[in-house]
């Protein structure tokens, strides 16, 4: 260290006019306002120059200059006339769909899925194929497999995408999208991004599971444009995701919100982490699946007992839906036991709603009861936030993974990036943006 303060950037702010020019320079202002432009019709919105203009408080010969440049390029096309009752028509344009391809890859516990998407986010195919535990190369071999076959689907290649989201169950550092450590995989130390990118030859950005599914719930679920929510997982083990004034809590290397494995019982059961008493060992699908043989083995009265399969935790819910008081209780001391790490996360974040997804959740009413009432006795504000279930189903993991490499393929992006290391005033964590897809 020198001692010599170094001479801060100015960071860009959405209002500046495209005369201030900051010490970044007026190249990287060109391709904020650029990304900034293509953003606005990514909610599938037909705009005219001058309403670009007028929302992005740009000139409008600037406008003019980016928009050419655009439909040139074939990002935007021309989209008709608006309707007048007099005087001249402008001009709308929006979005070419076919201006670009996104690939989603979500590599779940026991299902790999893909997705390839439009311009817009859209999904256009799907592909699926069993995710092998403990073999990270294999099932990277696969999504790649997964990915040229959809694209074949659709009359695409490779050449054609311009970047990858992916999301992992587990701890993920995110500058690198090396997986360090994702138990319910078998995976440890692996560098995702890098063998994905290698295989595909395309941008690759990896996030943990409950991130990618926090962003797709901003943008088109239940917590559409809250500020402020948790994100919280329940499958086969337990994580959460803070959005905190409109952004993804990520931490110092991405692995914030694994609460699943914060000890809630120092004389508990083994987690797959290695340690005991994690919340995960008494809420997840296992642990509830757990609590379904023992009352089996003991003989209680439930309809779980005549089932031939072996038991799930889905099986749980539906039968606590038929009326099966036995997992009733099940599911709803399942609920109380999650409510303990509910009430962490309202009494650290103060949110305003905390979002539970994932296969476990399934909208049972009685697994949201326990929670809700747990949350409430434990928080110390009985208010608290308001607890319910996602409604995005499977997809919102592919979607968040889409929208993920939307916004970091995005210029604007790379340039805070680049700046940061001059010692911009920003942070790297991701601004969820409501018109992503």
């Amino acid at each position: 260290m020198t001692g010599k303060k170094m001479q801060k950037v100015r960071p860009i702010k959405k209002n500046s006019r495209d005369s201030d020019t900051t010490l970044l320079g007026n190249a990287y202002i060109r391709a904020v306002n650029r990304a900034r432009i293509i953003d606005l019709f990514r909610s599938g919105n037909s705009l005219s120059r001058a309403d670009l203009a007028r929302r992005c408080d740009l000139s409008k010969p600037t406008v003019s200059a980016i928009v050419d440049d655009l439909i040139s390029e074939g990002v935007l096309q021309e989209a008709g006339k608006r309707s007048s009752e007099g005087g001249r028509r402008a001009r709308l344009l929006e979005l070419n769909p076919e201006s670009a391809t996104f690939v989603g890859i979500h590599f779940g516990e026991s299902v790999t899925q893909v997705a390839v998407t439009d311009a817009f986010g859209r999904i256009l195919t799907k592909r699926f194929s069993d995710t092998v535990s403990g073999e990270p190369d294999t099932t990277i071999n696969t999504a790649k497999s997964l990915v040229i076959k959809a694209l074949d689907e659709i009359s695409s290649d490779i050449e054609r995408v311009t970047a990858v989201g992916v999301s992992v169950p587990g701890l993920v550092e995110r500058q690198s999208g090396t997986c360090m450590f994702a138990p319910n995989l078998g995976w440890r130390d692996y560098p995702v991004a890098k063998r994905l990118s290698e295989l595909l030859g395309v941008e690759v950005y990896v996030a943990n599971t409950t991130q990618t599914a926090a962003l797709a719930e901003y943008q088109m679920g239940v917590a559409r444009e809250v500020q402020d929510f948790v994100w919280l997982y329940v499958g086969k083990g337990v994580g959460a995701c803070a959005v905190i004034g409109g952004r993804i809590q990520f931490g110092t290397r991405g692995f914030a919100g694994e609460i699943g494995h914060c000890q809630v019982d120092h004389n508990g059961l083994q987690c797959g982490c290695g340690r005991r008493g994690c919340l995960e060992t008494t809420c997840s699908n296992l642990a509830i699946v757990r609590e379904a043989c023992k009352a089996v083995e003991a003989g209680h009265a439930t309809s779980l007992a005549s089932l031939e399969h072996v038991l799930s935790a889905h099986d749980v819910s539906f039968a606590a839906e038929r009326g099966d008081e036995v997992a009733r209780k099940i599911m709803y001391d399942a609920g109380r036991a999650l409510g303990v790490g509910v009430s962490l996360l309202v009494n650290i974040h103060d949110p305003q709603m905390i979002v539970i997804g994932g296969p476990v959740a399934g909208g049972d009413e009685h697994f949201l009861a326990g929670a809700r009432e747990s949350a409430a006795q434990m928080s110390i504000e009985s208010a608290g936030a308001k607890i319910v279930f996602s409604e995005l189903g499977r997809d919102i993991y592919l979607l968040g993974a889409v929208s993920m490499a939307m916004e970091q393929s995005n210029a604007a992006y790379r340039i805070v990036k680049s700046a940061k290391a001059m010692d911009v005033d920003d942070t790297d964590d991701m601004r969820v943006n409501s018109n992503a897809v």
